[in-house]
């Protein structure tokens, strides 16, 4: 038979468990701020003999004495530990369009502080080399590397990208489940042709709050220091080197090149010659010659403001007063014909076009404009006399 002594022994210890395994279940903390503290204390209760007996509170230390009330035991407590997480992603669902020789194009991110404290980050874009260019499924392949490549952060997580609000740098004290957008601007270099295509990948490391980027989050490799608040890199965003553990995040978007392309052919037929008149004349001294260039317009964008420069042979000379009475160089773009006098010297009509330093120069000042699809064809005729 157990002996009271026992009996009262074994209620105590069994009343103690209890109390320590209701205090043992979790929390609900997740998504605690870190630094917090946490602190409470187990209330043990039991009776002898049906008589209800003083409750013991906890201590960490242990405590025995019975007693109600916040004077008796003590709290045991531990510090919130910081959680380094982050999510950075694509904003733009397709290709950013721009034209050869553009500047300031932008691709947009956005990175959002996933961890239980303020962040900072260090950003950084480079160029890709190769593969098929970030556009929702189209099959531009990587065939340039855009010029002055640099990182804006906005002031939210929404707003587009504003040369007023971006900042260039790193986003810094961002809010646990804050966000902030982030712009990739870049040029593109003028000898981009159309459908040429770049990536670009923008990679996120998660760095000390107040340090502007400099100082990257590293991961508390040791065991958990009471009193402290270490810090773990989730699993999603760890990068370890050398034995120390830090984030890393990668992701890409890109640029598409939208420009004319201009396919030139200049032919040559005899008009007429001094023995044979226009009766299958042939290319001999004193035979007219008219040459036809053709340029058309198989890009994705209009090509204005054409204009080129025919360096003439010493052995020919350029004819006036070949067209529309007066005029020596017709332009026809589409359905619409106009003339223009190429002067020898200067071009004293202003009308854009001259023969100077033994070369014509067609540069009209109604611009020539070539569209693309219906009427991308400008065709511009001028003649010659062999010497």
């Amino acid at each position: 038979m157990m002996s009271v002594r026992n009996k009262l022994k074994t209620l105590a210890l069994t009343g103690f468990a209890l109390g320590m395994t209701a205090a043992a279940l979790p929390a609900g903390a997740t998504g605690t701020a870190a630094g917090t503290s946490i602190t409470n204390r187990a209330v043990v209760s039991y009776s002898v003999g049906g008589v209800s007996q003083t409750s013991i509170n906890s201590s960490p230390t242990g405590n025995s004495t019975p007693g109600v009330g916040s004077s008796f035991g003590a709290d045991t407590a531990f510090v919130v530990d910081r959680l380094v997480n982050f999510t950075l992603t694509t904003v733009d669902t397709a290709a950013v369009s721009g034209t050869p020789g553009q500047t300031l194009l932008v691709t947009t991110f956005l990175v959002t502080n996933t961890g239980n404290d303020k962040e900072g980050f260090a950003l950084s874009a480079a160029n890709l080399v190769g593969g098929t260019v970030f556009s929702g499924g189209a099959t531009n392949t990587d065939t340039i590397d855009m010029a002055n490549v640099k990182v804006y952060y906005g002031p939210d997580a929404t707003s587009a990208y504003s040369s007023g609000t971006a900042v260039l740098g790193n986003p810094d004290n961002l809010a646990a489940d804050a966000g902030r957008r982030v712009f990739v601007v870049a040029d593109l270099p003028v000898a981009a042709r159309n459908a040429d295509g770049s990536n670009v990948r923008l990679t996120a490391k998660a760095a000390v709050a107040g340090s502007a980027g400099a100082t990257l989050e590293t991961a508390t490799n040791a065991a958990d220091t009471a009193g402290s608040v270490d810090v773990v890199v989730a699993a999603a965003v760890a990068s370890t080197t050398a034995g120390v553990t830090t984030s890393l995040r990668t992701t890409d978007s890109g640029y598409t090149v939208s420009a004319p392309t201009l396919t030139v052919t200049k032919a040559e037929v005899v008009i007429s010659d001094p023995v044979n008149g226009t009766t299958n004349p042939k290319a001999i001294p004193g035979a007219t010659v008219e040459y036809t260039l053709t340029i058309v317009n198989t890009g994705a964008t209009t090509a204005n403001g054409v204009a080129f420069s025919d360096p003439m042979a010493a052995e020919l000379s350029l004819a006036q007063n070949v067209y529309n009475t007066n005029q020596n160089v017709t332009i026809t773009v589409g359905a619409s014909t106009r003339y223009c006098t190429a002067e020898a010297g200067t071009d004293t009509n202003t009308d854009g076009c001259v023969f100077s330093a033994s070369a014509l120069s067609v540069n009209p000042a109604t611009p020539i404009v070539i569209p693309t699809g219906a009427n991308n064809t400008a065709v511009v005729k001028y003649r010659v006399t062999i010497n």
